[in-house]
């Protein structure tokens, strides 16, 4: 990867870097490092990699054995289990997809073409690029200071308010507990070792949570990257002849061979998208299944506490973490629907280009690109079709249906 100093130079990724970094997301992230440097990072990639892969078999562990304590009897610990357990796995999968070595491709895509955009000096194209990396740098930014704001607050309460735990399940109140971080199981006595455990359950929280960031953030960077491709696309298409005369003045060629040039050159572009979107789904469609799979689960756990008047703190905790949650798939799915939305333009954008009048040549070719936009395309759920706000609204719809078979065993 080509680029000056120790870390790429990407505006792009400018608000990203930080979190992808600290979540160990991008191995190969570090440039002129010396090789003991370059393995040391390597070493903590897969540290915090691992470790998210065993707090989330531990959470369910611990799930398991409260659930086989207490069957059917909805708890605070229960839920916390449960959604922590969800949220783990959903972490790990995205880490585990991101890993791949195709991710390191995708991200010089973001590098190299941010390069020739500001070298090409094309005024458009800048302006639809510097729009899309403010909405990305904003976005990360945003995101990662409130689940920083989040784990914080996570930690003060449990540290300092939640001391007494109202039980009704257990037909109890103010039971007297020592405040535990997380529930996940350990091979020693957790309140014996208390402050054992709970060095161990703050320090895998705050491991987790950088993984988390650098996961997602590195996913708004490609998605809000595709957009900005896809727009520059569509930019093309809607001024040919802007760019038919700029390239017969610079080369001095004939109209006809301006034309051809222009539309090769766009249609090199359109497959060089395509691909790049199939690259990114190749990688991350078993990851947005599993999340379609375990979102509306989560989101239940989340609002339960609060119905079921289980603890209040924790009622308001795993509240505010719902929120995060719904925002950050939110964000994923508006994005994945004007990827589908930008893609479907480009035939549009032709139609509406006069292509009827130009040479026969030149007229085949454009039939040849509109028929390759008809091919729906966006960000892949796996086996069950194209990420969308309908798919995200038919999840939040499918969250309630959690919480009312939850409540009618309550």
């Amino acid at each position: 990867m080509t680029s000056e100093g120790i870390l790429p130079k990407c505006k792009h990724l400018k608000s990203a870097l930080p979190y992808i970094i600290l979540g160990g997301v991008w191995p190969d992230i570090f440039n002129n490092l010396s090789l003991f440097w370059k393995i040391v990072y390597k070493m903590f990639s897969l540290l915090i990699f691992y470790s998210s892969v065993g707090v989330t078999l531990c959470s369910f562990a611990q799930f398991y054995i409260l659930l086989q304590d207490r069957p059917l009897l909805i708890t605070a610990e229960l839920l916390t289990s449960f959604s922590l357990a969800n949220l783990w796995s959903m972490a790990s999968v995205r880490a585990y997809g991101i890993r791949k070595p195709i991710i390191k491709k995708l991200l010089k895509g973001v590098i190299d073409s941010e390069k020739r955009i500001y070298i090409g000096d094309d005024k458009d194209f800048i302006d639809i690029q510097n729009t899309y990396i403010s909405k990305n740098n904003t976005i990360c930014f945003a995101y990662s200071t409130f689940l920083s704001i989040y784990l914080v607050f996570y930690f003060l309460t449990f540290y300092f308010v939640t001391y007494k735990m109202s039980d009704p399940a257990l037909l109890q109140t103010d039971v007297i507990k020592k405040p535990h971080i997380i529930e996940m199981w350990f091979p020693i006595d957790r309140d014996k070792y208390y402050a054992t455990t709970i060095f161990i359950e703050g320090t895998v929280s705050t491991t987790v949570t950088f993984l988390v960031m650098g996961a997602d953030c590195y996913s708004f960077s490609i998605q809000t990257y595709i957009v900005s491709q896809l727009k520059m696309l569509n930019h093309i298409f809607e001024n040919l002849e802007k760019f038919e005369l700029r390239v017969k003045t610079q080369l001095g060629c004939d109209e006809n061979e301006a034309k051809f040039l222009v539309l090769r050159e766009s249609i090199i572009f359109h497959q060089y998208i395509l691909r790049y979107i199939d690259d990114y789904n190749s990688t991350m469609d078993v990851v947005a299944l599993t999340e379609f799979i375990l979102l509306s689960m989560q989101l239940a756990a989340c609002v339960l506490p609060q119905i079921l008047g289980l603890s209040p703190t924790i009622g308001v905790l795993f509240l505010l973490l719902g929120g995060i949650i719904s925002s950050k798939f939110f964000i994923y799915y508006w994005f994945a629907e004007e990827i589908t939305s930008a893609a479907n333009d480009v035939t549009d954008s032709i139609y509406n280009s006069n292509w009827t009048e130009k040479p026969q040549k030149i007229k085949y070719m454009f039939i040849l690109v509109m028929m390759r936009s008809m091919k729906m395309t966006g960000l892949s759920i796996g086996p069950l079709g194209i990420m969308s706000m309908r798919v995200y609204l038919m999840l939040i719809r499918s969250t309630y249906s959690f919480v009312a078979l939850v409540h009618s065993f309550t």
